[in-house]
């Protein structure tokens, strides 16, 4: 996280660490970071464009049927439905 927010500040953006712990359902974690993008282009919180959201930890997916893909597509794929 260190390393990821130094060099996005070295590329000229704010950065936000919303933490190391992050769980979940991938696509309940990419609607909750979603507002948070929507939250930061329409006040400016919690950090003024342009800045880099981070975030780690392990997300999980309830896998129905035949699914293919895996957390970090189920997450990406609910995120951009979200915004």
């Amino acid at each position: 996280m260190d390393a990821a927010s130094a060099r996005a500040r070295a590329l000229g953006f704010g950065t936000v660490i919303l933490g190391t712990e992050v769980q979940g359902e991938a696509r309940d974690v990419a609607g909750f970071f979603a507002s948070i993008v929507r939250e930061i282009g329409s006040t400016g919180n919690p950090g003024k464009p342009p800045v880099c959201v981070l975030a780690a930890g392990e997300t999980t997916v309830t896998v129905r049927g035949k699914g293919a893909g895996g957390r970090n597509q189920e997450m990406a794929l609910a995120w951009a439905i979200a915004m």
